[in-house]
């Protein structure tokens, strides 16, 4: 599997767990309480994040599906992407940080703090990855 592969399994392991948790959340008889307890949030930051799905942390969604039992070994693995993206070759990096509206700034901050990926960022680089095409693998 090659570097591109493993980002974009790595995305859509994420994206589903994503979904799965943010399901499980409004299901959940789980009370605000304790959501804040677990995640240390406020009361204010809790509800700006029920209001608007998107801007749930990629660390907190973690924490959530741990406390709901759901497997997170495979997607919480975003803390190496911004690695991971700088390793590929040269050229087809800029393309897709191009394609996804990042500079070599944003990704650097984003590999030092894995929390601080934006969803749209997260959708914006898989789609960079489906749409640019793969970089030639030398023998």
């Amino acid at each position: 599997m090659d570097a591109t592969e493993q980002l974009r399994d790595l995305l859509q392991s994420y994206f589903n767990l994503r979904s799965a948790v943010l399901r499980r959340l409004a299901d959940s008889t789980l009370t605000d309480a304790s959501i804040q307890d677990s995640l240390k949030l406020s009361y204010e930051v809790l509800r700006r994040r029920r209001r608007d799905a998107l801007a749930w942390q990629p660390n907190e969604i973690c924490e959530l599906a741990a406390l709901f039992d759901l497997s997170t070994q495979k997607a919480c693995q975003l803390k190496t992407m911004g690695q991971q993206i700088e390793q590929l070759p040269n050229s087809y990096r800029i393309k897709l940080l191009k394609a996804s509206l990042l500079n070599t700034h944003k990704l650097s901050l984003r590999s030092m703090d894995w929390c601080n990926w934006k969803q749209v960022e997260l959708e914006r680089i898989a789609a960079g990855l489906e749409r640019i095409p793969r970089p030639m693998q030398v023998a």
